[in-house]
């Protein structure tokens, strides 16, 4: 017996394993949120914010950042419960109590374990529920509720069996006492009302079928009535080991485990899907199970937290799957999903079964390696094609149709408007042609004349074939009668100067053909390109394009597709999920294709998206949270509050340097949320509205004094999901006082004062100096007057002396011409001459007027004679007139002029006296004379 149950929970658990198709998981570790790897309960508030129960206390998480709260002596957050109005209560190790905000509005615990009568030994709170107005903590041996600010111990429980489990399941507050069974609490009484003594370890309680079933260690379990459908699914559970269940719907219940994640059940006990790591939960043992008001599940593990995407229309096909690659292409075929990815073809059988088990792919054999550009069903005909050739599915045997000439296979167009058994398929080197005969595609050959490569392409109603080269341009292809070479060939690059690598795509929606380009959107008219208005705005979102439906395309930019709407005479953008996919799209090979009524399959770098329109909800009411509020400080920073302020501050001037933290609570998908921030001052923006990426905090520096509002919006593309503020002022600084006003009023008067008196002062001080400055001219002009008189008699001096000098020369000169004549004459004539002679010597001994200049220069120039006689005694007069030349400053010309000798001589002189004197090279003589 035991042989066969395992061989069934092996078969059971094989069938939910092979699983396909999972919402976006996505997990925090302990480097995420800094705290304990161990998780117990989650709680939500009314602002979005969660709230994670840890062994080291309670982590609180906005979306952004998680902050730690700590309990009383350390101690774990086991179980944790909101009341109506979403404050959070918390269950601990002998203590129970709730979450505040203190005065700077940062989240802290309060203990009410005071309240409980007689402070009795409370173990662990497991678990802690709002019902009917009041909080329930459950421990194992006793339930406490709390109400009015009163705890009151429920009556009905003794010391000798535990509680296992407390639960609300339809509206009613149940528990599980081992040996006892399964009771109801109302107020302050607990009661049994089915008896049961076998079951034990029980974590969960739950109504399916019209029965109370229980689950926990042992498995699932109904209490009145015999269930053999639910043994498969007890079997796989018992193994697994249930630590909890939350209630979905009134259809679906999430099951979590110790071993093997979370199972989906439905209300029939069938066990549809399994979660666990392979499919990426962080751990498999899941201690409890949230979910959030956006539906998204949040999970306690043993090991760190997370979340799943559970109502996101986004579910994610990987390649952990059964196939390889990147997402190129998909379709549906007699019951069958293929996918054409950079490795191959894959298919699920009962696509629609399989994807909802999550089961997986098979490989296509008979195909060579390669990417699967394009598939298409054809006149009834599977088409394949391959990087190097095009090939059908027939039976599930690959048969290929071109020739083999390796010229690859992009994409397949079949002429329906002008012959739909006539086929093309773009290749590196053109275009090839197909004709169906016989129910079968059958390859016609190359169509000649023309050779670029088409990996984009479109037939006209005439037959005529468009394709884009991205290197070269759009080109217009014209078959000749037999369509088998190319009549014309045109490129469009000319019309309308566009680039090379201008054209993009071409789609055809509503009858139309639309090119998509660089510049713009634009469609044919025949053989006209004309610009498409209805696209202005937005078309950069359509530099390729897929086709939605008949009012909508999928226009793609950057790798992620965006949902155009027509509305009116243009086109908006619809917000919606599979903008935001976790994975880009296949660059320049993008695919996007429905393939049923409410499901597209989407090609992405890490697989396949399939997306669910249906599934899109309206945006929730959240708002952006204001988080902190801080001073900027030059040293450090000055926290004020840890939320938004109840009211508005008054900031001195001095703490004019102001941050805002913000978060937008929408969990999952904070990289694709961008901030947008805007200050007004007395109610006027001072700037446009300001996008913040990557951070969430806004500076302000400097902020001049008045009455601020900072306001801060979420986005999520074009869609604006929340938008919070927050008005403040900014004290004028002391100087801009009524005070300091009053203070200049004075110090303007006082001022006044001082600058008249000091005016009036200054003015008699102005006079008084001008009094002076005349007095001084005068003075100076009476020592200028002094100083030319000087200059004259110094000069009148020099004249004197030159005068003597050249006297003394010349009667010398005379004497001797006498004494020579007197020699001829005779004795009478002789005796005159010499009288004469000696008229001359005494007028030569006549040393008056020397020593007159000697006496009146040495007057002027302190004694220069006796100086330089004492330097040089043996100066004749010549020499000495020389010196007072130089002392007087005369230059070397006019030396040289006094004296009748050249410039040279004067040289000469100053340079034996130099020498003859002993003095320096580098000492000036002209100094040296004025310095005696």
């Amino acid at each position: 017996m035991k042989y066969h149950l395992l061989i069934a929970f092996l078969i059971a658990t094989s069938i939910l394993r092979l699983n396909a198709g999972v919402p976006d998981i996505i997990n925090f570790t302990t480097k995420d949120y800094n705290g304990h790897s161990i998780n117990y309960d989650i709680a939500q508030d009314t602002n979005g914010v969660i709230f994670v129960g840890n062994a080291y206390g309670v982590l609180e998480y906005d979306g952004s950042s998680f902050r730690k709260v700590a309990l009383n002596d350390g101690k774990s957050a086991i179980s944790l419960g909101q009341d109506a109005n979403g404050n959070v209560f918390v269950g601990s190790s002998s203590e129970l109590g709730y979450l505040s905000k203190d005065s700077l509005l940062k989240t802290s615990y309060k203990s009410l374990k005071h309240l409980i009568p007689g402070n009795p030994e409370i173990n662990e709170v497991f678990k802690t529920l709002w019902y009917e107005g009041a909080i329930y903590f459950a421990s194992p041996k006793a339930v406490f509720r709390y109400k009015n600010e009163k705890i009151e111990v429920v009556e009905g429980f003794n010391n000798e069996t535990l509680i296992d489990e407390v639960q609300i399941v339809k509206g009613e507050l149940l528990y599980w006492q081992a040996d006892k069974g399964l009771g109801k609490i109302k107020g302050t009484k607990a009661k049994i009302f089915i008896e049961n003594r076998d079951l034990a370890g029980v974590n969960g309680i739950e109504f399916l079928n019209k029965e109370y079933f229980i689950l926990g260690e042992f498995g699932i379990s109904p209490l009145r009535n015999e269930h053999p459908s639910f043994q498969k699914t007890n079997n796989i559970l018992k193994n697994a080991i249930v630590t909890c269940v939350i209630n979905l719907n009134t259809e679906e219940f999430l099951v979590g485990t110790q071993k093997d994640g979370i199972y989906l059940m439905s209300s029939n006990g069938d066990l549809t899907r399994n979660f666990n790591t392979q499919h990426g939960l962080q751990d498999n043992y899941i201690r409890n199970l949230f979910q959030d008001k956006s539906g998204n599940i949040w999970i306690a593990y043993n090991n760190g937290i997370g979340i799943i995407k559970w109502g996101s229309p986004l579910e994610y096909l990987t390649n952990n799957q059964g196939f390889e690659g990147m997402g190129y292409s998909g379709i549906t075929y007699n019951n069958k999903l293929y996918i054409g990815t950079s490795t191959g073809l894959y298919y699920l059988d009962k696509y629609r079964n399989g994807l909802e088990k999550i089961s997986k792919f098979k490989k296509v054999e008979g195909l060579p390696a390669g990417t699967i550009n394009y598939l298409s069903i054809e006149n009834g005909r599977f088409i394949i094609c391959q990087a190097a050739e095009t090939y059908t599915l027939e039976d599930g045997e690959v048969k290929r149709i071109s020739d083999g000439k390796w010229y690859g296979s992009w994409i397949w167009k079949t002429a329906n408007r002008f012959n739909k058994n006539e086929g093309f398929v773009g290749t590196y080197e053109g275009v090839e042609r197909y004709i169906f005969e016989d129910n079968q595609w059958i390859h016609r050959g190359h169509v000649k004349g023309f050779s670029e490569s088409s990996r984009v392409m479109e037939i006209d109603d005439r037959g005529i074939i468009w394709t884009i080269q991205g290197n070269k341009g759009l080109y217009r292809v014209e078959l000749n009668e037999v369509r088998d070479s190319a009549r014309s060939v045109i490129n469009y690059l000319s019309k309308g100067n566009f680039k090379a690598d201008d054209f993009n795509d071409i789609f055809r929606f509503n009858n139309k053909i639309y090119i998509t380009t660089f510049k713009g959107v634009y469609f044919l008219d025949k053989d006209s390109l004309i610009p498409d208005p209805s696209f202005k705005g937005i078309a950069k979102y359509v530099h390729r394009a897929r086709l939605y439906d008949e009012n909508k395309i999928y226009g793609i930019f950057k790798d992620q597709p965006y949902i155009l709407t027509k509305e009116n005479e243009g086109w908006a953008i619809k917000p919606s999920s599979v903008s935001f996919s976790r994975s880009s799209l296949v660059g320049s090979a993008e695919f996007f294709q429905r393939i049923s009524k409410d499901e597209y399959l989407v090609g992405t770098q890490d697989g396949f998206t399939i997306y669910r329109p249906s599934k899109e909800t309206k945006p929730n009411n959240i708002k952006c949270l204001i988080r902190n509020v801080e001073i900027i400080g030059e040293e450090r920073d000055s926290m004020l509050f840890y939320n938004k302020p109840e009211k508005s501050i008054l900031f001195d001037y001095k703490n004019n340097n102001i941050r805002f933290s913000f978060s937008f609570p929408e969990f999952g998908e904070m990289n694709q949320i961008i901030y947008q921030t805007q200050l007004l001052r007395n109610n006027k923006p001072q700037s446009s509205w300001q996008n913040v990426k990557g951070y969430n905090y806004k500076e302000f520096t400097n902020l001049k004094e008045g009455d601020y509002t900072f306001v801060v919006r979420a986005k999520k593309g074009n869609s604006t999901l929340g938008k919070e503020q927050y008005s403040f002022s900014i004290s004028a600084p002391w100087y801009k006082s009524t005070s300091a006003y009053f203070l200049y009023a004075i110090g303007l008067l006082i001022l006044t004062f001082i600058i008249r008196s000091r005016f009036i002062k200054q003015a008699q001080k102005l006079k008084e100096e001008k009094e002076r400055e005349l007095e001084i001219k005068e003075k100076l002009h009476r020592a200028e007057k002094l100083e030319i008189e000087l200059k004259n008699k110094e000069n009148e001096l020099a004249y004197m002396a030159l005068s003597y000098t050249q006297k003394k020369e010349m009667l010398a000169s005379l004497e001797t011409k006498l004494d020579s004549l007197s020699k001829e004459l005779e004795h009478t004539e002789r005796s005159k001459v010499n009288s004469l002679k000696r008229t001359i010597t005494s007028s030569i001994d006549d040393e008056s007027n020397w020593e007159n200049f000697q006496v009146h220069f040495d007057q002027k120039n302190n004694n220069f004679f006796q100086k330089l006689k004492e330097v040089d005694p043996k100066l004749n007069e010549s020499y000495l007139l020389f010196c007072s030349y130089v002392k007087m400053g005369k230059s070397n010309k006019e030396i040289a002029d006094l004296l009748n000798i050249s410039v040279a001589a004067v040289e000469k002189r100053k340079y034996r006296l130099k020498k003859k004197w002993g003095l320096e090279n580098d000492t000036s003589f002209t100094e040296y004379l004025r310095g005696l």
